[in-house]
C-alpha cells in the first residue's frame, strides 16, 4: 500500500489532545495529521484520503455524527474511530451503526486506542479485498500490525485469520488452534497473546511433544529445592512463568497419560504445588493449545485428550 496508509487524521479541537495522539501515533511508526475542527478534517480527507481518522465526537463546528456521514460519502473504506467521553457513549454507539469502526471513551490506556486503530485499519484491508479475486494487501506493517502476512503469506484466509484473531484475543477464554505440523499455530499463539490485555507479561510456550516424560511435570509444575535428586534449588514451572500471561501447549495430545491429572486439575483450579511442595499456588494464565490437524495418537501413554 502507499505511505498514505500510515497517515493518521487527527480530530480535535484541543490542542494538548491532538500533541497526545499525535505521540502515540508517532511512536507507533505511523504519521499523524491533525485538524482542529470538521471542515479542516474533511479537506484533508479529500486531498489526502488518510489510513484512518481519530475524530472527536464534539467539534466546534460540526457534530462528530455529522462529519463521520460526511466523510463516509467522500470513501466508504475509511476506518474511523471515534474519540469520546462518557457521557457521549450513546452518541458512539449511534457512530457505529453509522459506519465507525470503533470507539473510545476517555480517559483511555495509550495501548488501548493503538490496539483499536490497529484493528480498525486491519478491518479495512480485509474489506477492500473481499470481494476480489486478488491477494489483499496486508504485507505492510501499517495495514497488517500482527506481521503474519509476511510469514504467511498475503491470500484471503490470512486475511480472515487475522481479523478471528483480534476478536479472539480479547476475549478472556482460551483457545484452541488446529494445523498441520509447521503451519504456525505458535504465530498464532503470540498474536493472540501480543493482541490480548495480557500483553504486557510473558507468553510461554511448551512443546509437549518434546519435553521426556519423567521431566514433564517438573517443566510445567516446577520443584522445590530437594524435590528428587539432582534438584539443587527451586525452579519456577512454566505456569509460574505464565502468570498474568498466556501459555501455550503446543502438541497437547502428546501430554503423558501419567501428567494429564496435574495438568487438568492446574487448569481447572486455577492452582498447582510444585514437585516436592505442599503448599498450592494460585497461577492466572490464559491457556492456548495446539493440536495437529487429523491427529490420532502414536502410543498408549500419549495423546490422550484431556
Amino acid at each position: 500500500m502507499s505511505d498514505l496508509t500510515h497517515n493518521i487524521l487527527i480530530v480535535d479541537d484541543e490542542i494538548d489532545a491532538c500533541s497526545l495522539f499525535a505521540a502515540l501515533v508517532r511512536q507507533d511508526g505511523m504519521i499523524p495529521r491533525v485538524a482542529h475542527d470538521g471542515s479542516g478534517a474533511l479537506k484533508l480527507v479529500r486531498t489526502e484520503r488518510p489510513g484512518a481518522l481519530l475524530p472527536d465526537l464534539k467539534l466546534p463546528d460540526i457534530d462528530g455524527l455529522e462529519l463521520l456521514r460526511q466523510i463516509k460519502a467522500v470513501d466508504q473504506t475509511i476506518p474511523v474511530v471515534i474519540v469520546t467521553g462518557h457521557s457521549g457513549i450513546a452518541s458512539a454507539v449511534q457512530a457505529i451503526r453509522a459506519g465507525a469502526n470503533d470507539y473510545v471513551v476517555k480517559p483511555f490506556a495509550h495501548e488501548d486506542i493503538l490496539r483499536v486503530l490497529h484493528q480498525a485499519l486491519v478491518q479495512n484491508v480485509i474489506g477492500r479485498n473481499a470481494n476480489t479475486s486478488a491477494p489483499p494487501d496486508t504485507g505492510d506493517p501499517g495495514t497488517d500490525p500482527t506481521g503474519l502476512c509476511r510469514l504467511m503469506g498475503t491470500s484471503k484466509a490470512i486475511g480472515r485469520l487475522i481479523a478471528n484473531l483480534y476478536q479472539v484475543a480479547q476475549s478472556p477464554l482460551n483457545v484452541v488452534i488446529t494445523g498441520e505440523t509447521g503451519s504456525g499455530k505458535e504465530l498464532v499463539a503470540q498474536t493472540i497473546h501480543r493482541l490480548s490485555p495480557r500483553a504486557k507479561r510473558t507468553f510461554v510456550p511448551v512443546d509437549c511433544g518434546a519435553v521426556p516424560e519423567a521431566l514433564f511435570e517438573g517443566e510445567l509444575l516446577g520443584h522445590k529445592k530437594g524435590a528428587f535428586t539432582g534438584a539443587i534449588s527451586r525452579k519456577p514451572g512454566k505456569l509460574e512463568l505464565a502468570h498474568g500471561g498466556t501459555l501455550f501447549l503446543d502438541e497437547i495430545l502428546n501430554t503423558p497419560r501419567s501428567s494429564q491429572a496435574k495438568l487438568l486439575h492446574a487448569l481447572q483450579e486455577r492452582s498447582f504445588t510444585r514437585l516436592g511442595g505442599t503448599t498450592a499456588i494460585a497461577v492466572d494464565v490464559r491457556v492456548v493449545v495446539g493440536l495437529r490437524r487429523g491427529y490420532r495418537g502414536g502410543g498408549s501413554d500419549r495423546a490422550v485428550p484431556l
